[in-house]
């Protein structure tokens, strides 16, 4: 099994896709922002990052509309 060191990972389902680019979404003062990323590797659990997200970011594991559908019990 390959081990990567001093990668910006996060968990494989908070990535989407938005007009046909791999997106997530970050938690910006209590607002969702969009942030479009290039991904590298993946497992069945992480994905990394290797461009448009920093260390230390909040992502969100579901796009803001999923999120506040999901929370309303609708």
């Amino acid at each position: 099994m390959r081990s990567l060191e001093d990668v910006v990972y996060v968990p494989i389902q908070a990535v989407t896709y938005y007009d046909d680019k791999r997106v997530v979404y970050v938690s910006n003062r209590g607002r969702a922002e969009r942030r479009e990323i290039e991904v590298g590797t993946f497992s069945d659990s992480y994905i990394e990052i290797l461009s448009g997200l920093e260390a230390g970011e909040e992502v969100l594991l579901l796009p803001p509309q999923q999120s506040l559908r999901d929370a309303s019990g609708a």
